[in-house]
């Protein structure tokens, strides 16, 4: 563990014990990640902070006897703090996760300020396609699984949606049974074609849950210019009831429009630049499906001559593996601050996106003032 914590937090200010004060004012007011240290660098508290001066110094501060306090005295302890600087609160998330990572992997979603990523998964149980909310990766071989999203309610909301559309069975414990299950009421309304009873088969059954997955997917643009086809054609035919229910489903599809699905597609091709301004600075992190990676701070000026030479290196892909439960967690990361709202301080730029709409990104990123990004206002230890 004190292997990891010397690589992840490189710099290191001692003093002797009980008199932080003339050491502290050494240590950068910068964002970045902490961590205080009693003799034999023995770990005390690690946390981020937008300024890690102020932040520290107010943690080795005595509490005032006169008032009620939770926190640890650590100010006759604490002999040494590690610490490395970040280019503003992704980077520092990125790198406290890394941390907590390494040396507490037991205690992880506990201390990091981020949550998991959730997913929606179809995969065969009992050979039968079932759809199930999940932050778990998926490791069954015919899984397909949609992210990212941020809760489980939003997993199930998409899993009732795509249901409702395709009229997928509603009723696992009876699906489960097949084909001697007994047909539910939304068969009898025309709304379950009952592979329950074995009246289709369950690869027909499995086909069109995989034909759900895939339109909420990458597949909806080419499903729902399909659809309109059809509606098309049965009006033009005199079909005005079949051209009608055509015209019913593709409403109910713009459910599908909500904010919480922004950034939905099948998980492995959650895929993307996120670019994180701190001042003056920005610095890409290309993430491939959970695995990241950072790349040089360029000038926030010169931001849009490099988007170019980024985007050639996300189409390159990773130059590294990772395993399942680093990726879980970064994918986690990436989640929950690309759905933070209002943020003046990170892009996050797909390959679904051409140049030019990357281009007109940065110039967006590019008109914010730095009073904007909150950047030198201190957060509070986590």
């Amino acid at each position: 563990m004190l292997t990891a914590i010397r690589e992840l937090l490189p710099e290191i200010l001692t003093w002797q014990p009980g008199q932080p004060a003339e050491a502290l004012p050494k240590l950068p007011a910068k964002p970045g990640v902490w961590m205080l240290l009693a003799q034999g660098e023995v770990p005390l508290l690690a946390a981020t902070s937008q300024n890690i001066r102020a932040v520290v110094a107010g943690r080795l501060t005595a509490p005032d006897p006169a008032q009620r306090s939770k926190k640890t005295d650590l100010s006759q302890t604490a002999v040494a703090c590690r610490y490395a600087v970040t280019y503003g609160r992704f980077e520092s998330d990125w790198l406290y996760g890394k941390l907590v990572h390494a040396a507490w992997p037991g205690e992880f979603w506990d201390r990091v300020s981020f949550a998991p990523m959730w997913m929606l998964k179809a995969s065969p149980v009992g050979g039968i396609m079932k759809l199930q909310p999940t932050t778990n990766w998926p490791a069954e071989p015919d899984a397909i699984a949609l992210g990212p999203l941020i809760t489980r309610s939003d997993a199930q909301n998409l899993s009732d949606i795509l249901t409702d559309l395709f009229d997928l069975c509603r009723y696992w414990q009876i699906l489960a049974k097949a084909p001697h299950g007994t047909p539910c009421a939304y068969h009898e309304m025309g709304r379950s074609p009952a592979p329950c009873a074995g009246l289709i088969p369950i690869e027909q059954y499995n086909a069109t849950v995989r034909e759900a997955m895939d339109f909420a997917g990458s597949g909806r643009p080419r499903a729902l210019a399909a659809r309109e086809d059809q509606m098309k054609a049965a009006a033009a035919h005199l079909q005005f009831e079949q051209a009608a229910r055509i015209k019913d489903w593709l409403k109910r599809t713009a459910t599908l429009s909500d904010a919480r699905y922004v950034h939905l597609s099948e998980i492995e091709h959650f895929i993307g630049l996120a670019v994180s301004k701190f001042r003056t600075q920005v610095r890409p992190f290309f993430f491939w499906a959970g695995l990241l990676e950072a790349g040089e701070p360029v000038k926030l000026s010169a931001l849009q001559e490099h988007l170019p030479a980024w985007r050639s290196r996300l189409e390159a892909g990773p130059t590294a593996s990772i395993e399942t439960r680093a990726r879980e967690w970064q994918c986690g990361l990436m989640a929950t601050h690309i759905f933070r709202q209002e943020r003046k301080d990170l892009l996050w730029m797909t390959l679904r996106s051409d140049v030019q709409t990357w281009l007109a990104a940065g110039k967006l990123l590019l008109s914010h003032d730095e009073s904007e990004t909150g950047a030198s206002s201190p957060d509070p230890a986590r």
